[in-house]
């Protein structure tokens, strides 16, 4: 009866992410840029603003591309259950810790990303 009760769940979870998606919020910082004299002197003030994100059903492009960084996770599951498997955990998060943010920002942005690239403007 519990697996059937879990299975239950985990159908209830998908159809609420094919459905309706997952929504979000988060406080970000940006700066608002003031002009004195003349514009030669600019002060930048920070403004607090709350932005929404939605993860909705990913596309077979965002799939793939989820997959690529999902297929780099090294994780050795015996080093996991050895008797230092805090200790390994802590070392495979830290490693791992840049790829998991990847994902994440995939599964939120889904195929409508932009890479920034650096120079002016």
């Amino acid at each position: 009866m519990d697996e059937k009760k879990t299975l239950e769940q985990e159908k209830a979870e998908l159809n609420a992410l094919i459905n309706k998606g997952i929504q979000f919020e988060v406080e970000d910082t940006e700066f608002e840029v003031k002009k004195r004299f003349f514009g030669l002197l600019k002060k930048r003030i920070p403004v607090k603003v709350r932005k929404q994100f939605k993860i909705e059903e990913p596309t077979l492009g965002t799939l793939d591309r989820l997959s690529a960084e999902w297929i780099e996770f090294a994780i050795d599951e015996a080093a996991l259950k050895s008797d230092d498997g805090m200790k390994k955990a802590k070392s495979i998060v830290h490693n791992h810790a840049i790829r998991c943010a990847r994902v994440i920002a995939i599964a939120v942005l889904g195929s409508d990303y932009l890479i920034p690239t650096p120079g002016k403007g």
